[in-house]
């Protein structure tokens, strides 16, 4: 019923009545993935000349760069050219954050306030533009559809814990009952630091028995479950429909591995908290 409702009726009619775009936007995407690369590129470059021309004019920080490249906005004609600045580290941002890396002229109550785990190093500190949700979104509902799942399909999370921290833009507990009345969402969030065999098979049996699932998590929690469950040699009652592995690298080992316990198709998912949802698994080309 939610495959066939939700994206007929629910999403449309969210948009008419809320302004969002998201749904549209992923169409988009859906129909852009099969144009040439070099539309694709020139496609990436318009819009990514008036976001450095507001950010040379707008940033002192980027401003600095392109002086120190000797350079103004107008010389960068393409994707390419972005190699004539001088690279920015998280560390550079970090001494800078926020007064001279954010825009005074963008309006506070459209700032996000974000951090990441620090995995990589010291926890990073960013703001994420509100008025760019939609397009997180519809990347969302993009790199979804080629894993071969919709927002109506229950799924299991298992991240470190910093990645349920609440933040401005998530629903609430009355959000989150709405949402899995209206399009069958429900995402259950597992802290993997502590999950153990016992407490993953609860969950599954809790997410029903009708219903097919998926799992988003880290390599390093999927493949300590995929070994007990080896170990245990029982298997699951019900298997995920696909495992969507990001946040860590995804060695040939622990793919194999993954794909052995869990006896399903297994995606790399390339992302940030910063910039969600970058690249994914092409279903076309998986390898």
């Amino acid at each position: 019923m939610y495959e066939w409702f939700t994206p007929r009726i629910i999403f449309p009619a969210h948009e008419r009545l809320t302004g969002h775009s998201y749904w549209s936007q992923s169409l988009e995407l859906r129909e852009l993935q099969w144009r040439q690369a070099d539309e694709l590129e020139d496609r990436a470059y318009q819009k990514l000349r008036p976001l450095l021309a507001h950010a040379y004019e707008n940033v002192p920080f980027y401003r600095e760069a392109f002086e120190t490249a000797g350079i103004e906005p107008e010389a960068i004609r393409s994707v390419a050219d972005l190699s004539l600045l001088p690279s920015v580290t998280k560390a550079d941002l970090r001494r800078n954050f926020p007064v001279r890396v954010v825009a005074p002229n963008l309006p506070r109550e459209r700032r996000r306030t974000g951090v990441t785990s620090g995995s990589t190093g010291i926890p990073f500190d960013f703001f994420t533009d509100l008025a760019a949700m939609d397009v997180v979104r519809s990347s969302y509902l993009f790199f979804w559809d080629w894993a071969g799942i919709g927002p109506w399909v229950p799924g299991i999370r298992i991240a470190a814990p910093v990645h349920f921290y609440p933040s401005e833009g998530q629903p609430g507990v009355v959000g989150k009952i709405v949402r899995r009345m209206l399009m069958g969402e429900r995402l259950v969030s597992l802290a993997g630091t502590e999950l153990d065999l016992p407490e993953f098979k609860d969950q599954v049996r809790r997410l029903g028995t009708n219903r097919p699932y998926f799992i988003w998590s880290y390599p390093s929690y999927g493949t300590r479950l995929a070994s007990q469950i080896m170990e245990e040699g029982k298997g699951l009652e019900r298997y995920p429909d696909v495992f969507v592995s990001y946040a860590e690298t995804l060695t040939v080992a622990d793919r194999e591995l993954l794909e052995i316990a869990f006896r399903c198709n297994v995606v790399n998912h390339y992302g940030s908290l910063e910039i969600p949802f970058i690249a994914q698994t092409c279903p076309d080309n998986p390898d």
